[in-house]
C-alpha cells in the first residue's frame, strides 16, 4: 500500500495575501512535508481587471500584485497549479481586450509569469470546467466554478463519480457535503490564504462566512490499481491560532 500525502492551499490572492496565514501555511508544509502540493487558483487578485472594478481600482498597478503572487509560488514550491477565475483575467485581457494599450500591458504579464522557473516547473492548469481538473486517484481537484452555501453539494454533483471527492476553493470558507450513494462521493470546499476583508468585498455577505486556512491529506493506494482517500482541514480559530488534527 502506498500513501501520499497532499497538501491544498488557495486563493492567496497576490498582494491581498494574510501575511499570517501565509506563514502559517509555509511552515505547516514544512512539517507535514507532502509529496504533492497544490496551489488551488487565484495566485493574483487582478483587481482593475475585474468586470465591476470602479475607475480608482482601474487606475492601480498590478506590478506588486504579480510579485507577491509569484514570491509566494517561490516559497510553496506547487507541483500542481489550478488557475483561478482571479488569475484568468490576465489571459483573458491580454487576448480579448478591446484596449490596445491593456492588451499589450496584459500580454507582456502573462509571458513574464509563464517564463518564471517555479510557474514552468509546475503543471499549471486552465480555468475551465473541462480542462481545470486535476484527478489524483479518486480525489479531483477544482479552482470552483460554484458559489454560495451550496458550492460543495453542486461541485460533487457536477464530478460525481465512484469513491469521489471533490474539492475546490474559491468560495473561501470551509464546508463538506456527503451525497447519497452506494459509494463515497463528497464535495469539499477549503478555505482561503487571502484577507478575510478586501475592498471589492465589503459590501457582500456572505464574505461573513469566510475563513483562512488549509486541506491536507492522504492518498492510499493499494497494487490493485484501487485507492482511498481522507482529507482535513486546518483553520484559524477566534484566538488567532491555527487548528487541525495534526
Amino acid at each position: 500500500m502506498a500513501i501520499k500525502k497532499f497538501l491544498f492551499g488557495t486563493d492567496s490572492h497576490g498582494d491581498q495575501q494574510d501575511d499570517d496565514t501565509i506563514g502559517a501555511f509555509l511552515s505547516f508544509s514544512e512539517r507535514w512535508k507532502p509529496h504533492i502540493k497544490i496551489h488551488g487558483g487565484d495566485v493574483f487578485d487582478f483587481r482593475p481587471l475585474r468586470n465591476g472594478a470602479g475607475q480608482e481600482e482601474r487606475c492601480e498597478s498590478m506590478e506588486k500584485d504579480c510579485q507577491t503572487g509569484m514570491a509566494f509560488l517561490e516559497s510553496y514550491r506547487p507541483h500542481y497549479i489550478l488557475r483561478g477565475n482571479h488569475d484568468e483575467r490576465l489571459w483573458q485581457s491580454a487576448e480579448c481586450s478591446t484596449n490596445g494599450n491593456m492588451r499589450d500591458l496584459c500580454g507582456r504579464l502573462v509571458q513574464e509569469i509563464e517564463q518564471k522557473k517555479m510557474w514552468k516547473s509546475a503543471t499549471v492548469l486552465p480555468y475551465d470546467v473541462r480542462c481545470g481538473v486535476l484527478k489524483l486517484g479518486q480525489l479531483q481537484f477544482v479552482h470552483g466554478y460554484h458559489a454560495g452555501v451550496a458550492a460543495a453539494r453542486q461541485a460533487i454533483g457536477l464530478y460525481k463519480g465512484s469513491g469521489t471527492g471533490v474539492v475546490q476553493g474559491h468560495v473561501h470558507s470551509f464546508s463538506r457535503f456527503a451525497d447519497s450513494s452506494l459509494s463515497r462521493a463528497e464535495g469539499i470546499t477549503v478555505g482561503s490564504l487571502c484577507k478575510i476583508d478586501m475592498p471589492y468585498n465589503a459590501k457582500t455577505p456572505r464574505k461573513l462566512a469566510h475563513e483562512n486556512g488549509w486541506a491536507f491529506g492522504e492518498i492510499h493506494e493499494s497494487k490493485s490499481g484501487k485507492s482511498d482517500w481522507e482529507l482535513w482541514f486546518c483553520r484559524k480559530g477566534e484566538t488567532g491560532k491555527f487548528i487541525s488534527p495534526v
